[in-house]
């Protein structure tokens, strides 16, 4: 089942429909189509895309940000229920680029909620945006893996 989202939009996911004692998130996308000048050079750097999470308390907002955020610098929330797999930075290689793997049956209740997103490292300052990465996708996996949640990043 693929949904395709458009930015800002977000997706809820029923228990009745899905085994979500755990749940991981992967982002994917293709190294990007180097483009040389005349010269024999390359035309800038590749795009490092990010996935992070944010665990929100109950008045929706982060408790403690150091802590409460998962990305590429802590790769692993305090309870181990939140895992990031480590930062990939050009997109290299088939299937999945990044994973995010959730124990939601074991998340503290001091979590309501949990905010996914991708964004583009240093994007602004290299001039980068959504729509020039290659094959970008996110997508939710649960427990059984039987299903398989494609999330387009619209461009």
């Amino acid at each position: 089942m693929a949904i395709n989202l458009t930015k800002g939009q977000s997706i809820v996911l029923s228990k009745s429909e899905y085994d979500l004692s755990r749940l991981t998130m992967a982002l994917g996308w293709d190294v990007a189509k180097v483009k040389k000048s005349i010269f024999g050079r390359s035309s800038g750097p590749n795009f490092d895309l990010d996935s992070y999470a944010m665990l929100l308390g109950e008045n929706g907002k982060l408790n403690n940000y150091k802590e409460d955020v998962i990305y590429y610098s802590n790769l692993e929330s305090k309870d181990k229920t939140l895992v990031h797999s480590g930062d990939n930075l050009t997109g290299a290689g088939d299937g999945d680029d990044e994973q995010i793997l959730v124990k939601l049956s074991s998340l503290s209740a001091q979590y309501h909620k949990i905010i996914f997103g991708v964004n583009i490292y240093n994007g602004k300052e290299r001039k980068q945006h959504f729509g020039m990465v290659e094959n970008a996708f996110v997508r939710a996996v649960d427990a059984s893996r039987e299903r398989n949640s494609s999330l387009s990043l619209v461009k």
